[in-house]
This record gives C-alpha cells, structure tokens and sequence, in this order.
C-alpha cells in the first residue's frame, strides 16, 4: 500500500500534537510513519516530517517542547532581537501587489505589509532530525512561500539542491514574527501563507491513502484558522475527485481550552495534548476504516 502523510503548521503546540498523533499511529495500528511514500511538512510541520525522515521516534520528536531552550539560546535570541531591532521595515509591500494581482491569496498578500521580522530563523533548524539530512531525502515535500515571485515554493520537488535545515527555515517563517529565510538571494516565508496543509500535494506520490495530521485546522475564530480549514476543504475534495481515501486527524473543540497557556506558562499541558492526539487518532481511524497496516 502506497501512503503520504500530511503535516500542518501550528506552531510548538503542532509540534507536540503531531508528535502524539505519530506515535499513536504506531500504537494503534502498527503504521511507521517514515514508511509513508511522501511526507508534506509545512511551518512546524515541517521539522516534524524532516524528523521523521530521519527516523526519529515520537519521544525524540517531542525533545525540544520538553526541554526549553537553555539560557545561552535565550540569550543568543536576545542578542540578535537587540541588534535587528533598528532594521524593521514592512516586508514587502510588493509582495502585496503581487498577491493580489496573481490571486495567491488574502493571507499572503496580507503579509506584505506586516514587519518584516524580529526573531531569525536559525533556532528553527534546531529541530531533532533536521540537520540529519546531507542531502534531500525521497519523499520529503517542505512548501514556503516566495517574497519575490509570490507563489508557492516546494522543496523537495521544485527545489532539491538546498539542504533539509534552510527548507525547515523558510517554511517556518512566521510573517511579522520571524525575518524571511533567505536562500541564494531570494526570500522566502511561512508556507502557512498560503495553506495550512498543502494536502493536494501528495497526490504526486499516487498514493493509495493520505493521513493528514492537522492542528492548524481546529476549531477557532481567528483568521489564520478559518483559512486553513478553507484550503484542507479545498485540498480533501481533490483527493477525493483522485480516488484517493484519507483520514483527518484534528482536533475538535475540546482541545482549545488544552491550548490556552502551553508551553510557556503550562508546559504541563504536553500530557493532555498528547493525550487529545491519541484521542483523535483512535476516533479518526473508526471514522476512514482505513487499514494502515
């Protein structure tokens, strides 16, 4: 059975749910998740995937959330926010222009106008398993989002010669939070500008089931949420006018109150949200009938 494994963005908590729910598909129905013929990783999704893909186990997956960054990467961070902080400008109004001219999206365009960023991404290639990689890995789809074209970008398959860690980078780049990664002089940011998912990529591994896990997507006001449960609707239907059977992991409305506070003043919350990950899983797989194994 040929599988792909969908990734979302979310932030540290995706971080900690995807883990859950990677180790939950190995208890419950024996499914490696490096066994999957392609693995799309956006945002957090992105180390995630690249970790898998060096086949790190969930526990090592979840190293980082149960270990805070130690003070000297604190005080790295801090050093560089100091110096950064006389350079911010808007990102790139032309980005907005562009957006808006090629119909990439509000989201996007949106972005334009936002700072162009405090925090650098280097912290964000600290991921386990990120820098494992010498070279790009099959089966590993890392989607960004380009300043200067303004349209989508998928490492792994548009480009394969830049390495694992710069993909992670770039695809992490939280617009307004982070500085855009730059890659042989062009920008690139957050591929949460465009979907939360990209889901519909996976049908280049022709693959018989999609697992897609999605944190991004759960229920929620804001307006980042909604977009990203508008493009996984968008992406599902493709899969499913290919043929294609998936099965939804997300989280449903039980979870936002888990959320509130974690990881920064309730780092304890990693228990419940591993928990609502296996939850999920186990009430997804009943839902698809869906053998993985």
């Amino acid at each position: 059975m040929r599988s792909a494994m969908v990734i979302s963005a979310g932030g540290v908590a995706g971080w900690a749910y995807h883990a859950g729910v990677v180790g939950a598909l190995r208890d419950l129905a024996g499914y490696d998740a490096n066994s999957a013929d392609l693995i799309v990783g956006t945002s957090a999704g992105s180390a995630i995937a690249a970790g898998i893909r060096a086949g790190l186990s969930a526990e090592e997956l979840l190293a980082p959330v149960r270990s805070p960054p130690t003070q000297e990467q604190r005080a790295e961070m801090m050093e560089y926010v100091r110096g950064r902080a006389r350079k911010i400008r808007l990102l790139s109004p032309s980005l907005t222009h562009r957006a808006t001219r090629n119909g990439a999206g509000w989201l996007l365009a949106t972005s334009g106008m936002l700072p162009n960023g405090f925090f650098p991404t280097f912290g964000l290639a600290r991921f386990p398993g990120v820098q494992d990689h010498d070279e790009w890995p099959d089966g590993l789809y890392i989607p960004a989002a380009s300043v200067d074209a303004a349209a989508r970008v998928v490492f792994g398959r548009d480009v394969t010669h830049v390495s694992v860690a710069d993909a992670v980078e770039a695809s992490s780049a939280v617009p307004g939070m982070f500085e855009p990664k730059e890659i042989e002089g062009r920008r690139f940011i957050d591929g949460g500008t465009l979907s939360g998912t990209h889901a519909e990529l996976a049908l280049d591994a022709k693959p018989d089931v999609v697992i897609v896990s999605s944190l991004i997507t759960r229920p929620a006001k804001r307006v980042t949420s909604r977009h990203a449960r508008r493009r996984l609707r968008e992406e599902l239907r493709q899969l499913h006018d290919n043929g294609v059977p998936t099965v939804l992991i997300e989280p449903e409305n039980h979870l936002r109150d888990v959320l509130k506070g974690f990881p920064r003043s309730e780092p304890e919350k990693l228990e419940d949200i591993l928990r609502h990950a296996q939850q999920d899983t186990e009430r997804a797989l009943l839902r698809s009938e869906v053998v993985l194994s």
